[in-house]
């Protein structure tokens, strides 16, 4: 509460103290005597307005100090705070917190907790009557933020504000689980291509040992033809050595006759096995085409599994999205238990000022 105020070199007053009762105090006189500039120079000290030279006394000297005074009590100890400027230059000095620059307009902070005044503080005799020009909801709102009710509102709207998030998150969860639903649908028929895709790998298998069976057989083919090539030769030298050698020469050539005779049979035996496990290798070469199916579903098989990453991405999203509702969930019931309570300790409407029984603050709960 303001105890009383000093005003120096302050427009029209040169050195004015006026003492101020308890409660509502009113400023009155004739016209031209310095009632405005009272709450002037009061403003000057609370708001840091008005600034520039228009605050000084007409007769005073541009390095004399305007200062203006204020005595209040706070925690039951009497405090004194001074604005004070001298030439371009102002400060705050305090009986609790000492000097103070004051930097463009803004007023320190120091200053507006000690002073711990708000607009309904004053009125100057242009002002509408207090309250009872303002409308219902205006008033309300007034009498809230002077009883401390005001978080009743801010709740609401806190209130307001995370349901409507979580609303939306909830729908933009839903709509994420649908069209993860749908992906899922799409992969039904993963469990029978797996089943495909390990018949596929055994034959394949299969397949590859055949092949290196088949180039063993193309090796024993070359060497048959590079026989016959020799046979070919052999038969073209016979009849000039039959010309040259005589029964000496025929003896040996019996023996080595006898000799390959022995080899040809065993190389042609030969043949006809290789021959025998080529035509069995041949069927073999039949699943070439099942093959090239098996290859082009593990293809497919690739590609879904590709897709089923992204599937699991997605429900990783989703769990997380599920936790975050389910906190902000616990939010707004806690949200709600302090707002109960808050309606339990008051009882009393802050607008019509009815009060509250329990059924009607369950029934504000819910």
């Amino acid at each position: 509460m303001i105890k009383s105020v000093v005003i120096k070199n302050f427009q029209s007053h040169t050195n004015t103290k006026i003492d101020f009762c308890s409660g509502l105090n009113v400023i009155a006189g004739a016209s031209d005597s310095g009632k405005s500039s009272i709450l002037r120079a009061i403003g000057w000290l609370i708001k840091n307005r008005p600034s520039g030279d228009a605050i000084r006394n007409w007769d005073c000297k541009k390095n004399d100090p305007v200062t203006v005074t204020i005595s209040l009590e706070d925690n039951n100890k009497e405090e004194t705070i001074t604005k004070e400027r001298i030439g371009s230059t102002s400060k705050y000095v305090s009986s609790k917190f000492g000097a103070l620059d004051v930097i463009g307009r803004d007023v320190p902070e120091e200053v507006t907790r000690l002073l711990n005044l708000s607009e309904p503080s004053f009125q100057t005799q242009h002002d509408a009557y207090f309250l009872l020009n303002d409308s219902p909801g205006s008033i309300a709102k007034t009498l809230n933020d002077l009883v401390g009710l005001s978080i009743i509102d801010t709740i609401f709207k806190n209130i307001n504000s995370q349901a409507l998030a979580s609303k939306r998150r909830v729908e933009e969860s839903q709509n994420s689980v649908k069209s993860l639903q749908i992906e899922i649908d799409k992969l039904q028929y993963l469990d029978s291509l797996d089943k495909e895709l390990t018949e596929a790998g055994q034959l394949l298998e299969t397949l590859n040992t055949k092949k290196v069976r088949l180039d063993g057989l193309s090796y024993i083919l070359q060497g048959i033809d590079n026989t016959e090539g020799g046979l070919a030769q052999i038969k073209k030298i016979l009849p000039a050595e039959k010309e040259v050698v005589v029964i000496k020469n025929k003896q040996q050539r019996l023996s080595i006759l006898q000799t390959k005779h022995s080899q040809i049979t065993n190389l042609i035996k030969s043949i006809e096995e290789s021959i025998t496990r080529l035509d069995e290798e041949k069927e073999w070469l039949t699943i070439e085409k099942p093959f090239l199916a098996v290859k082009k579903k593990v293809t497919q098989l690739e590609e879904l599994k590709s897709r089923e990453n992204i599937l699991k991405r997605l429900v990783e999203r989703c769990v997380s999205t599920k936790e975050l509702i389910e906190g902000t969930v616990e939010k707004i019931s806690k949200a709600k238990i302090e707002f109960k309570d808050t309606l339990k300790r008051n009882k009393v409407c802050p607008v019509c000022f009815r009060p509250f029984d329990k059924k009607t603050i369950e029934g504000m709960v819910e």
